[in-house]
Formats: structure tokens, C-alpha cells, sequence
């Protein structure tokens, strides 16, 4: 639920013209199917097996506290749990890959509690730790176990070793096909719409957040933003997420519909995909709000020549829809599962490696 600092408050109006995309929009027996596919996804026994292994080295417990991961290697039975190196770190938090039972390799989010803010500890860190142990989804990180020290948290969880899609980005250039790019949005889509389905919104979706897997698969990372609310229209005031994927009314510092900031933020990662660059960038130098607004309200997005011209126009129909300025004209995560650009993804619930072979010939 949000918090009494985050109150309700009065929506923008709508575009002009604007339609209830979701009134309007009339699902198809084999749209119900990829909805409710997605929605229940069976388990990967893979992700199973790599769970359960996590859950059987800590059936004993771990006595004592321990002040880092290696202290808490240090403590395993038997040299269970192995810890490599460090491969990241954020504001509030490490990330050191691991083995398990020298087979299982997952990722270990390390906390020290007792240097958070006070607003992260008490209210974000609970609440991160609350969402991500509900979802289970294929393009969504997955939470094996957490392990709790007196000030210190270890969270276990999948692990890539090819980093973000920004990285994937910076490093290989627009060089990636069309097809391919199309597979990621997909995937990013499919895990909104699970969220969202789920009354959870993310509220700090941009490409960093966005994690790389073998055979293109892109999960979604990063819940310390996200938030769940049972009320429809229920606003939210705490500003949160990263300005450069910011929608408008947030960076007013309006109150906003937290589905909907989701929405925007996706229109500009696709961009960022598509195009190569940052659509929207403050380039005053003092983080002025009022210019990236006037920047936001003034540009219109062109995809560049990286879209087949045949597909031009559908695809760029389907950003600036992500991209309109008023929240409520913005589609919900039902009606982007059926936009017609990464519909071929996003209603497609079989097998992930044939999928990946027939979007190219379904592209090209």
C-alpha cells in the first residue's frame, strides 16, 4: 500500500481526442491466453533447481553475526558457498558473484544497514524485500533467499555475467538487428504487464535496471523503488527513479499515477534501444527541471534508419503512445501486451529459443 506521505491528489487531463484504450480494446480468446500465460508462468526448473540448492545450505542456520560476504562464507558448512569477486555496486548496496555447492552460480546483493538512510532502511528496504519475494516471472530477476545479520542483509539471486543492457549498448554499438531489439522490448513489456497485473509498480525502470542473459533473455532488476497499491487512481508524491527516464509530471513534482510513470519510462529505454542515444537529457548543466519539461513537451521522438522502413510507421506509433505527455492517455500494461510492434513477443507463450529463431524471420 502507499504511504499517507504519498496521498491521493487530482489527475491531469487527458489528451484531446483521447480514447479509453481500454474500454475500446476487445480481447481476442488467443490475447486472454498470452494475458493469462504471462500472468502464471510455470516455473523454470532450472531457477527451481538453483533455489533449492540455495535453500537447502541455509536449512541449519547461520549462528552469530557476520559483517561481509566472505565472513559469511567463512560460517557455511563444508565450503558450501564460494564468493568470486565483486561484480557491482550501487548507492546503497554490493554485488558479489557466487558459487553454491561449486555447480550453482547466483549473485549476492550485500546491505550494511547501518549506513542507509533511514527513509531506505525503514521504509524502501522492507518494501523491496516484500515485492521481490511475491514475483516469480521469467523477465523478472528472481529472489532465492535472503540472509539476515543484526545490521547486514545477503540476498541471493539469479546471476548474469554480461551486465546490463546499457553496457550491452556502450560496449557492441547499434549494431544489433532490428529482430533483436524487438525481443528485448518484448520481454521488458511482458514484465510490466506481470507487475502491474500485480497491483506492483516499479517506479525505476530504465536500461541499467534491465539485466542480459544468455540467448537474448532480459529480466527486470532493481525493486527498491517499487511500490503496491490496491486503490485505482491512488496517486503518489515521493519522487523516485532516475530524472532521464522521468515523466512529466514527475519531474514537476506533481503527483502521479505510479502505472503510468512505468509507462513513459518504457517509451524512453525503447528509445535508448532503438535510437542509441538518450532521448531526453538536461544539457543546462544544473539539473533544471523546468528545461528537461520544456525538452520533454517540445521534441518529438523520431526512430532513426536502425527500424526497416515497412515497419516505421507502426513502430513509431507505438512509442509516441508511450510518450504522451498527459498519464491517462497512456495505454495500460494490457493494451501494450497487444501493440502491434512486439505483439509477436508478447503473445507468443511457448518456447523462449524458438522464439528467438522465428522473430527474425517474422522481422526481416
Amino acid at each position: 500500500m502507499i504511504s499517507a506521505s504519498e496521498s491521493p491528489a487530482v489527475r491531469s487531463p487527458p489528451d484531446s481526442g483521447y480514447v479509453n484504450v481500454r474500454r475500446s480494446f476487445n480481447l481476442s480468446r488467443d490475447h486472454l491466453a498470452a494475458l493469462t500465460a504471462n500472468r502464471n508462468p510455470p516455473l523454470d526448473p532450472v531457477i527451481y533447481r538453483v533455489h533449492k540448492g540455495v535453500e537447502k545450505m541455509f536449512e541449519g542456520g547461520i549462528s552469530g553475526e557476520f559483517t561481509s560476504v566472505h565472513e559469511l562464507a567463512k560460517k557455511m558448512n563444508s565450503g558450501q558457498l564460494k564468493i568470486c569477486s565483486r561484480i557491482g555496486e550501487g548507492m546503497y548496496s554490493k554485488v558479489y558473484g557466487a558459487t553454491i555447492d561449486k555447480t550453482h552460480k547466483v549473485a549476492i546483493k550485500w546491505m550494511d544497514c547501518e549506513n542507509l538512510r533511514s527513509e531506505i532502511r525503514d521504509k524502501f528496504l522492507p518494501r523491496e524485500i516484500n515485492n521481490w519475494k511475491k514475483i516469480c516471472h521469467p523477465n523478472l530477476l528472481r529472489l532465492f533467499a535472503i540472509v539476515e545479520g543484526i545490521s547486514t542483509k545477503a540476498m541471493f539471486c539469479e546471476l548474469t555475467e554480461y551486465g546490463d543492457l546499457l553496457r550491452i549498448l556502450q560496449k557492441s554499438g547499434p549494431r544489433f538487428p532490428f529482430a533483436q531489439k524487438t525481443l528485448w522490448i518484448g520481454q521488458i513489456v511482458k514484465a510490466i504487464d506481470y507487475l502491474h497485473s500485480r497491483n506492483i509498480a516499479h517506479r525505476d525502470l530504465k536500461c541499467e535496471n534491465c539485466l542480459y542473459f544468455p540467448n537474448d533473455v532480459i529480466k527486470v532488476t532493481d525493486f527498491g523503488f517499487c511500490v503496491e497499491t490496491q486503490r485505482v487512481g491512488e496517486l503518489s508524491q515521493t519522487f523516485c527513479g532516475s530524472r532521464a527516464y522521468s515523466a512529466p509530471e514527475l519531474v514537476r513534482g506533481e503527483p502521479y499515477d505510479v502505472f503510468k510513470v512505468d509507462i513513459w519510462a518504457l517509451g524512453v529505454i525503447i528509445a535508448v534501444i532503438v535510437n542509441h542515444t538518450m532521448p531526453y537529457v538536461d544539457s543546462s548543466g544544473v539539473d533544471n527541471n523546468a528545461f528537461l519539461v520544456h525538452l520533454q513537451e517540445q521534441r518529438i521522438l523520431i526512430l532513426n534508419h536502425a527500424v526497416p522502413p515497412k515497419h516505421l510507421g507502426m513502430c513509431q506509433d507505438s512509442l509516441d503512445c508511450l510518450l504522451r505527455q498527459y498519464p491517462a492517455a497512456r495505454p495500460d500494461s494490457a493494451t501494450l501486451m497487444f501493440c502491434a510492434w512486439w505483439r509477436c513477443v508478447t503473445a507468443w507463450h511457448g518456447d523462449h529459443i524458438l522464439l528467438r529463431q522465428r522473430i527474425f524471420e517474422y522481422l526481416c
